[in-house]
């Protein structure tokens, strides 16, 4: 027994050693706009820039504030005569309405422009929210050719260094002549220095950049100081970092297990975790969980940045605090009504775009959730309503009849995610509808009438076809097939 421990102890440290060599050479940044949607507002107003201001939704409550407002002591959440109060000179903006709640149109589009800048460069982005993306630099890194060359300490610009001084003391004391480690670090931080500066001449807007061998930590850094700045964290200072980073605030421990972790082994901190042996962990929380614990205190994660411009999921969403609490089927049906009216305008939008569909609507109240599958290509929004309200109507515990609903929804939600792409049926589509422009023209110069026949009755099954509709592939393939066989028989008549 004493000889089957040691040896899956020493497997464990074995792959725990392997996975840190291939860590090191990563080089991955997080993007994070500072007060993105002031910034788009000022953007708008551009005499308003360097004064303080917040965005407010149409129902009071501030949503974002800028740097020169929180000095003054104003924090999202508070109500707007609360922000008002404390500093009198606060300019407020608004965001645009639509169907009676906010529409963030507006933020969305100024999000795709950052994200197409960084896409510009090469690198794999990912998109994580408006406001947020993941970027793999590994690959310009390995790009910029002879590794041996020192980066230049003015490259850096105003780059902190966890862990050190200046940034001189950091590439002082890279050896530049190993691949990966401090050295790919550096690079990745002259290359997000022109990245960052690059979005600024572009898009005006200004952001925050935490770069690391890995998400987790990389995040982390783009948080450590703002706004306007980028922060490098080596793997030899994460210790350090670790020691005020709270076990709840790491992404992944934010919930249940987070909690589990804190009252099993009574740490509070990154750090104390990190002091926890790899065999107890695994003891407690088993093989796969306990090793993903003891990497991740020791700064290491292996999560790949996904090559991903869209959101995962499509979201409408409403609150009804207080007594705006939905209290009736009427209430529910006309709210359900007006979010499966923007779920469809937006599911159009992104379909149109992006040439991929939804095939899973999850329907909330704000406690409970119903998961519906979606079939088919097209939603309409009368379709949407009759799923959504099939799926809120079995989280209604009132008398069937009544007219009431309880409990009263204090949110309503709708969530359109589990995309699939479409390129594939797109493609078709377009050869189909090239081959029935192509057997228009020959109708009009053939004088075979029997080819027009044939012909005929191949437009006449594809007559309801459009870009906007696509059949599932089985009668795709059938009407090929159809095709097919019909230019046979063509080609059998004429000769």
């Amino acid at each position: 027994m004493a000889t089957s421990s040691t040896s899956s102890r020493s497997h464990q440290n074995s792959g725990h050693i392997n996975g840190l060599q291939e860590m090191l050479g990563r080089c991955i940044a997080l993007i994070d706009m500072d007060c993105f949607y002031v910034q788009v507002e000022e953007r708008l107003q551009p005499q308003n820039r360097g004064k303080p201001g917040v965005v407010v939704q149409y129902t009071g409550g501030v949503i974002a504030v800028n740097y020169e407002a929180r000095a003054k002591g104003v924090k999202r959440g508070m109500r707007r005569s609360e922000a008002q109060a404390l500093c009198p000179d606060l300019i407020f903006y608004y965001v645009p309405e639509a169907r009676q709640k906010a529409d963030l149109s507006r933020y969305r589009l100024a999000g795709r422009e950052v994200l197409k800048v960084f896409c510009s460069f090469g690198a794999t982005v990912e998109c994580a929210s408006i406001d947020e993306a993941y970027i793999d630099l590994t690959a310009l890194v390995n790009r910029e050719g002879n590794n041996e060359q020192p980066v230049s300490y003015g490259a850096l610009g105003t780059a902190y260094v966890e862990g050190y001084d200046t940034n001189r003391d950091f590439l002082s004391n890279i050896d530049w002549k190993v691949r990966g480690g401090d050295a790919f670090l550096a690079r990745g931080a002259e290359i997000m220095t022109q990245m960052r500066r690059e979005v600024f001449l572009k898009t005006k807007f200004t952001c925050s950049a935490g770069i690391s061998h890995n998400k987790v930590v990389a995040k982390l850094a783009a948080g450590l100081h703002k706004p306007n700045q980028l922060t490098v964290v080596p793997h030899s200072s994460v210790h350090k970092l670790f020691e005020t980073v709270a076990v709840h605030k790491m992404r992944g421990l934010g919930g249940k297990l987070g909690e589990q972790v804190s009252e099993h082994l009574q740490v509070q901190t990154m750090a104390q975790l990190a002091e926890v042996s790899a065999a107890k962990l695994t003891s407690i929380f088993g093989t796969r969980t306990g090793m993903w614990l003891y990497e991740l205190s020791h700064g290491v994660d292996h999560e790949t940045v996904a090559d991903r411009l869209l959101s995962k999921s499509i979201g409408c969403a409403k609150n009804f605090p207080g007594k705006t609490a939905l209290m009736t089927v009427k209430d529910v049906s006309k709210w359900a009504n007006s979010l499966c009216e923007e779920m469809e305008e937006r599911l159009k939008l992104d379909q149109k775009t992006n040439q991929r569909v939804a095939r899973l609507l999850t329907v909330s109240n704000g406690i409970q959730s119903r998961s519906i599958p979606l079939t088919g290509i097209t939603f309409t929004k009368v379709f949407l309503y009759n799923s959504v309200m099939a799926g809120l109507s079995k989280l209604n515990v009132a008398p069937q009849g009544s007219g009431d609903w309880t409990p009263p929804i204090k949110m309503l939600s709708f969530i359109a995610s589990k995309f699939e792409v479409l390129d594939k049926s797109a493609n078709i589509m377009k050869y189909i509808g090239n081959t029935k422009k192509s057997t228009e023209r020959a109708e009009a110069k053939s004088s075979t009438s029997s080819t027009i026949k044939g012909l005929y009755f191949c437009n006449v099954l594809s007559i309801q076809v459009t870009t906007h509709y696509v059949f599932p592939y089985i009668y795709i393939h059938i009407y090929i097939y159809i095709c097919f066989v019909f230019a046979q028989l063509n080609h059998i008549i004429i000769n």
